[in-house]
């Protein structure tokens, strides 16, 4: 299943990957993932800077338009139209009030 995970370093560094091989697309999955990750380091004192990454050498292929095809759990708990997902794909990534710094590092 396609996900992220995140770990946390002891510099305050959260770096959460993008796992979706082979090219890290963003799926349903994949971004329900992001978002309880993302919102998890945001409630972590610990974290200073929050890092996406993708898995295996590669940062992110983008939008996986399969997604809007094929019926998955994650869409249907969703219940989204392609715009919404748009959207829901920026709330992912929201700003944290200036407090923590949100880095992408391509591979």
């Amino acid at each position: 299943m396609a996900k992220t995970e995140t770990a946390v370093r002891e510099d305050g560094v959260a770096m959460i990957t993008i796992v979706n091989p082979p090219v890290n697309a963003l799926s349903f999955d994949v971004l329900i993932s992001l978002n309880k990750h993302y919102e998890e380091a945001l409630r972590r004192d610990d974290v200073k800077v929050i890092v996406l990454t993708g898995a295996n050498g590669r940062f992110c292929g983008g939008f996986d338009v399969n997604a809007f095809q094929s019926p998955t759990s994650a869409k249907e708990d969703l219940k989204v139209t392609p715009s919404e997902f748009i959207t829901y794909c920026m709330e992912a990534l929201k700003v944290d009030k200036g407090e923590r710094s949100t880095f992408s590092r391509p591979n």
